[in-house]
């Protein structure tokens, strides 16, 4: 006959064991709660991806200038202006701040993350000779702006001007893709004029230039130009960016 007595709920062991049950409840439940709201507020906490990725660690701060040497031996300066929303877009010229606008929306026209480099030749390529009349003294290349935003894509050009022909670009010319890394290779496409009176196509690579300063990048981007009544025109612009500090090296080949 089959031992009952091991089927039967021994009452004193109950009457251990529940204090016992009801003490972890009271233990491990707050400690549940505890880890998830830490997990909830380490979240919030955590800071979230920069705008423009990668890219937005090249881009110096708002008001920053430094002085440039050109490969000719001239020098510039250059500044930086930073600001948000449409302000630098309306300081372009008419034509080429109406392309510029048309590619966003009234809600991100609001939001824009702009930066405009100014560059500003301190001397002539030729020196004046120490008797010439001041209107023999050659003048001095013009100023160039170049006006960029940074976005989910990274840093794209929108626009430039002092140049001998102003362009704007829709959509924005691609500089450097969000995810930029030594070996990255882009490439992109649109129109360099309103009303598609020239579009262009770009190809672009970065290579580590950590000679000039650890981070630094190399950026040669290959753009054609097409005219709507013309032959098309070609351009390498190589540029090195170092973060925190923007352009401090630049070369052009090609037209202007």
């Amino acid at each position: 006959m089959a031992d009952s007595t091991a089927a039967t709920a021994d009452p004193e062991l109950d009457r251990v064991a529940a204090p016992r049950r009801r003490l972890a409840a009271a233990i491990v439940v707050p400690a549940v709660v505890v880890l998830g709201a830490g997990g909830i507020a380490w979240a919030d906490l955590a800071p979230a991806p920069p705008v423009g990725g990668a890219a937005a660690r090249y881009l110096p701060a708002d008001g920053s200038a430094q002085l440039q040497l050109d490969a000719d031996g001239g020098a510039d300066v250059v500044e930086s202006t930073r600001a948000v929303g449409p302000t630098l877009l309306l300081e372009l010229p008419a034509l080429a701040a109406d392309h510029v606008w048309g590619q966003f929306d009234d809600d991100e026209v609001a939001g824009l993350r702009l930066w405009r480099r100014t560059v500003t030749p301190l001397d002539s390529e030729v020196p004046p000779d120490a008797g010439a009349e001041p209107d023999d003294t050659p003048a001095p290349d013009a100023q160039v702006s170049m006006l960029a935003r940074l976005g989910p894509e990274g840093v794209g050009l929108l626009a430039t001007t002092g140049t001998a022909s102003g362009l704007s670009f829709s959509p924005a010319l691609p500089v450097l893709p969000a995810d930029v890394v030594p070996g990255s290779h882009w490439e992109g496409e649109g129109e360099a004029l309103p009303q598609g009176f020239a579009t262009y196509r770009v190809e672009g690579s970065a290579a580590a230039a950590d000679a000039v300063g650890e981070g630094c990048l190399t950026v040669t981007l290959e753009l054609e130009l097409v005219p709507r009544d013309g032959d098309p025109v070609t351009a390498t612009q190589t540029d090195t960016w170092c973060p925190g500090r923007g352009v401090v090296a630049s070369r052009a080949t090609g037209p202007d």
